[in-house]
This record gives structure tokens, sequence and C-alpha cells, in this order.
């Protein structure tokens, strides 16, 4: 066994189950904003209800896709420190690299029409699942045969789309949180 590989272990472990975690989070809300478009929160009839006071109809989609946003924007920055031998690659980044970042990764305007906009969430599911599995393969591939390797969570989630909608997201335990203060 080398000796190499089980000293690396624990930490490799431990940032595969996070990138797990992470792209779960981001898949969960993929799909949660997927379900919540529609007419009336896309295209020309969101962007004036977006323009509302309050936001219209299109507040909580909006919501969704901005957290999308920034947290894609955020992860893609992490995995290129990641990939720096020394975790500072990038330097400081500006919210115009950020900004250029999220156009980069998917263009996810609300204002586009719903069929755009979902389609772009396809994509954004098909390349957070084929990042995730590419780590997930070589994480295994390398550490094949190493006692204590053999982590049951990193199962990947579906590998279609369309199988990913089918499954159902457990509720977000913030939803819990904020429908309970917003009952007060």
């Amino acid at each position: 066994v080398d000796v190499a590989k089980v000293k690396g272990l624990p930490a490799e472990t431990a940032g595969v189950t996070d990138s797990l975690r992470q792209a779960q989070t981001a898949m969960d809300t993929v799909k949660r904003a997927y379900e919540s478009l529609n007419w009336s929160n896309t295209g020309p009839v969101g962007a004036i209800s977006g323009a509302l006071p309050g936001g219209g109809w299109a507040t909580d989609s909006r919501a969704l896709i901005k957290t999308l946003q920034s947290g894609l924007a955020a992860s893609a920055l992490q995995a290129m420190r990641d990939a720096s031998k020394t975790g500072g690659a990038l330097g400081n980044v500006s919210d115009k690299d950020l900004e250029l970042l999220q156009t980069k990764i998917a263009n996810l305007d609300p204002n586009q029409s719903e069929a755009q906009l979902k389609e772009q969430l396809k994509v954004i599911y098909d390349e957070l699942n084929s990042a995730l599995a590419t780590r997930v393969n070589t994480f295994q591939k390398y550490y094949e045969g190493v006692p204590g390797a053999e982590v049951p969570e990193l199962a990947l989630p579906p590998p279609t789309f369309e199988e990913f909608m089918s499954v159902n997201v457990e509720d977000d335990p913030m939803d819990e949180l904020v429908n309970k203060h917003r009952s007060q």
C-alpha cells in the first residue's frame, strides 16, 4: 500500500464529499428554479413583474437564479484555486471577474424565455454532473485498493436531467425556517 496515498486519503475524502454536497445543493437549486419557471416570471412579463415594487410574481424565481449564479461562480473560483499548487493563482477577484465567470458558466438571464432559461438550467445540471463524476471517478481510481477509500456517500446523482427531475428533492431546511418567520 502506498503510504503517501494513505496519508492523503482523509483530506481527499473530505474534499470529494464536500464537492458532492455542494453539487447536490446546486442541483437542488437548479430543480427548484426549473420547477418555478413559467410565463409569469420569465420573458417580458417576468421583466415587468420583476420591476414592480416587491418584485411581483418574479421575485422567488429570480432569487433562485441569483443564488444559483453566485453559488456556481464561487464553486468555480474555488475549483480554480484548488487546482493551483499555492491556492492563490487567482489573486483578488473583482465583481467584474465574477460577472464574466457567471456568464461563462451559463446564461441565466431571467428576462429570456421560459424555454431558453430551462434549457440553460439543463446545461448547468449536465456540467455539474459531469464535473462531479470526473472528480469522484478520479478519486476512486487513484485510491483503488487503499483501506478506507470505500466511502459509501460517494453516490452520484442521476446521470440525466430527466432522471434527476423525477427524483423527489428533500425540502431545504432553510425553507422551514423562512416559512416559520413569515407566518409570525
